[in-house]
């Protein structure tokens, strides 16, 4: 049985570091990747302090950071996916869910899981940025545009 300080172990020592290949900066749980018109973040999250279950939630904002509804900027260097507002299922992407088929939320499962299932899992999760989170992205909705 996987303890959440296992997973953050995990995450910590096999996926943190592809991020970083990627070009995201930050600190667990909040990562932020500066590119040419926007900035990309993903965040982990987790369903309570002793763990059990956790998202990746994925997000973009403007190069220039975000101003919240109540006049706060926040810089782009210290964004999280949670600063993102608005329509929350069409401006952020929990890694994993399936919006096309109106299923927007999705959590992973680690508290049965042996080490060798945490790593599969970091290796799942890595698949996810590359073929889901990548893509959506970089897919040309930009929420700061959208009038």
């Amino acid at each position: 049985m996987a303890t959440r300080e296992q997973l953050d172990d995990t995450l910590r020592d096999s996926f943190v570091p592809l991020l970083r290949q990627k070009g995201f900066r930050g600190t667990f749980p909040h990562f932020r990747r500066q590119r040419k018109t926007r900035v990309d973040l993903l965040s982990f999250q987790h369903t309570q302090p002793s763990g059990g279950k956790f998202v990746i939630e994925i997000a973009k904002a403007p190069l220039a950071g975000i101003t919240t509804s109540w006049g706060k900027h926040i810089a782009p260097g210290k964004l999280k996916t949670s600063d993102v507002g608005g329509d929350v299922f069409r401006n952020r992407l929990r890694l994993g869910s399936s919006p096309e088929e109106n299923k927007n939320d999705h959590w992973f499962e680690f508290s049965t899981a042996t080490q060798d299932e945490l790593e599969i899992l970091v290796r799942n999760l890595v698949e996810l940025v590359d073929h889901q989170a990548e893509v959506w992205w970089s897919d040309g909705y930009e929420w700061w545009n959208d009038t």
